[in-house]
C-alpha cells in the first residue's frame, strides 16, 4: 500500500471549502491521480471523511469516480482518486460553444443521458448528491463522465428534510425557500447544468450571486434559444419546474424516447468500443504472446550461453589444473633429480671420506715408521757438524770409474708435495711449517733418479736450532730406505 511520501504533488486544483485537491504523481510508476485532502483531526471531521469514503466505496461504478486508496497524515485523510484527464464539466461547457448548433443539440442529449444515468445510480442507492454542479462532473479522455465529490452526499430520510448544503447558484428553489432538499433537488440542478451546456449561459444569469438566487426563487429563467428542439426544451424546463413534485425522476428521464435512443446508441458505441478493445486486447495478447515467446527464446538462449560459458570456464579450470599438475610433476621430477644428485654427492663424499681415512691410515703408518727411524737415529752416535764439513769426500778408486757416474753436475729444482694432514703448506719451492706444536712434518718430492750421485741442497729459514732435517731416499727397486740426518 502506497504511503503519503510515495506521491509527488504536481499542482493544486480548484476545490471547495470542505477540502483541498491536488494533481499528484505516484513516484514509482509516474501515474497521475487526484489527491483530495480532508481534515481528519477533530471527531466531527473524521466522521465526515469516513462517510465520504464509505459512499465512494458503496457507489463505485462506471458512473462515479473510482477511489484507488486512502493514505493518512498527522492531520489529514487523503483520498487517492482516478484522474480524469479532460478535467471537469466546466471545460466541456466552454468547448461545447465552439460546436455547430446541430452537433451541440445531439451531444446535449448524449450528456443528458450520461449524467442522468449517474444520478440514477445514486438515487437507486437512496443517496442524494446535494452538490451537483459542473465542477463535480468529471470527463474522461473518451468523453464519458464520472460523478465526484460526495462530501455533501447523504442518504435520504423519511421527512425529506436536510440541512442546506452545496453551491447556492445550483440549488433548487425549495432549498432557498423551505430550507430542505430531496431527490428532486438533484433533478433541478441537473436541468440547470444541461441548460448551461446547450446555451453557454447559466439559466438564472445575473450580475451577482444574490441576484441569481433571487431569480431562482422567483423562477425567472432565461429564454431557451429557438434553435433548441422542442423535445430538449421540454425536458430541460420540466427538470427546472419550480414545483418539485412536477419534476421528473431519473427513471422518467431515462425512459424518454430521445434519451433512450441515445442510450442505445451509447450502448452500441460502448459495445463497438468493447469489441475494439477486445480486438486490441487479442492483438495485444498475440503481441504479448510473441513477446513472451521471444522472452522465453531469449531466456533459453541466455541459458545456453550460460551453460557454454560454464563449460568454457570448467575447461579453463581443467586446463589450469592440468598445467598445475604438470608443474607439480615437473617439480617432483626436479626434486627427484636433486635427490639423486644429493645421493650421488653423498656417495662421492663418502668415497672421499673413505679415501681420506685411507690416507690418514697411511700417514699414521708413515708417522709410526718415522718415529721408529728417529728412535734408531737416536741410538747411533752423532757426528759433529764441523767434522762432517771437514770430512773429505773419498776419491773414487780406479775401479770406481767403472761405475756410471755423471761427469758433470746437473741441477734439478724439486717440486715439493705436502701430504694431506701435514701441518704446513708450500710456497713455490719453499715449505712453510704452520704449526710448531707438532714435532715433525713430512714432505716429499717427485723426482726419480735412476743412477748417479745426488747432491741435495736445502736451507732452513728462521731456524732456532731445535729442528732437525732428515732426508730419506727410497730405492724403488727393493723398497730399501736410506736415511741421512742433516
Amino acid at each position: 500500500m502506497p504511503r503519503y511520501k510515495d506521491y509527488r504533488i504536481i499542482r493544486q486544483l480548484p476545490g471547495g471549502a470542505q477540502s483541498r485537491t491536488y494533481l499528484v504523481e505516484l513516484k514509482s510508476t509516474r501515474q497521475q491521480f487526484i489527491m483530495k485532502k480532508v481534515n481528519y483531526l477533530e471527531e466531527v471531521d473524521r466522521a465526515k471523511a469516513d462517510l465520504e469514503v464509505e459512499l465512494l466505496r458503496q457507489l463505485d461504478s462506471d458512473f462515479t469516480v473510482h477511489l484507488v486508496c486512502i493514505v493518512e497524515t498527522d492531520v489529514d485523510l487523503c483520498m487517492i482518486l482516478d484522474y480524469c484527464v479532460r478535467g471537469d464539466f466546466r471545460n466541456l461547457i466552454d468547448e461545447f460553444q465552439q460546436l455547430p448548433e446541430s452537433e451541440k443539440l445531439m451531444r446535449g442529449w448524449e450528456y443528458t443521458a450520461q449524467i442522468t444515468c449517474a444520478l440514477d445510480h445514486l438515487h437507486s442507492h437512496n443517496v442524494m448528491h446535494r452538490d451537483l454542479k459542473p465542477a463535480n462532473i468529471l470527463v474522461n479522455q473518451d468523453g464519458s463522465i464520472r460523478l465526484g465529490d460526495f462530501g455533501l452526499s447523504r442518504e435520504m430520510n423519511e421527512d425529506y428534510y436536510l440541512a442546506i448544503a452545496g453551491t447556492k447558484v445550483y440549488m433548487a428553489p425549495e432549498v432557498h425557500l423551505l430550507k430542505r432538499m430531496n431527490f428532486y433537488s438533484d433533478i433541478f440542478s441537473l436541468g440547470m447544468i444541461i441548460f448551461q451546456l446547450i446555451t453557454g449561459h447559466h439559466p438564472y444569469e445575473a450580475d451577482s450571486e444574490e441576484a441569481m438566487i433571487d431569480k431562482i426563487k422567483k423562477n425567472q429563467v432565461l429564454q431557451v434559444p429557438d434553435w433548441v428542439s422542442k423535445q430538449m426544451k421540454e425536458v430541460i424546463l420540466s427538470m427546472m419546474n419550480i414545483q418539485e413534485n412536477h419534476r421528473p425522476t431519473t427513471k422518467m428521464i431515462l425512459s424518454h424516447d430521445t434519451v433512450l435512443m441515445y442510450l442505445r446508441l451509447s450502448e452500441d458505441q460502448q459495445k463497438s468500443k468493447q469489441e475494439k478493445i477486445k480486438a486490441l486486447a487479442e492483438r495485444d495478447g498475440e503481441k504479448l504472446e510473441k513477446e513472451r515467446a521471444q522472452v522465453e527464446l531469449n531466456r533459453a538462449q541466455a541459458e545456453l550461453n550460460r551453460e557454454r560459458s560454464e563449460k568454457d570456464q570448467q575447461k579453463r579450470r581443467a586446463d589450469s589444473a592440468q598445467i598445475e599438475l604438470n608443474r607439480a610433476n615437473t617439480q617432483i621430477d626436479q626434486e627427484k633429480q636433486r635427490a639423486n644428485n644429493a645421493e650421488e654427492q653423498t656417495r662421492i663424499f663418502q668415497s672421499q671420506v673413505e679415501t681420506s681415512q685411507s690416507e690418514v691410515t697411511r700417514l699414521s703408518s708413515e708417522v709410526r715408521r718415522l718415529n721408529q727411524v728417529l728412535q734408531i737415529r737416536e741410538t747411533v752416535p752423532s757426528t759433529p757438524k764441523a767434522q762432517l764439513k771437514q770430512t773429505p769426500v773419498p776419491t773414487p778408486k780406479p775401479k770406481q770409474a767403472l761405475l756410471q757416474v755423471t761427469s758433470s753436475a746437473q741441477t734439478i729444482t724439486v717440486n715439493l708435495e705436502v701430504p694431506s694432514g701435514m701441518p704446513g703448506h708450500k710456497d713455490r719451492n719453499r715449505f712453510i711449517h704452520d704449526d710448531y706444536t707438532v714435532a715433525h712434518c713430512t714432505i716429499s718430492t717427485d723426482q726419480i733418479i735412476s743412477e748417479g750421485i745426488v747432491y741435495y741442497e736445502s736451507v732452513f729459514e728462521k731456524h732456532d736450532g731445535e729442528w732437525v732435517f732428515g732426508l730419506i731416499i727410497q730405492n724403488i727397486m727393493n723398497r730399501e730406505l736410506i736415511e741421512q740426518q742433516l
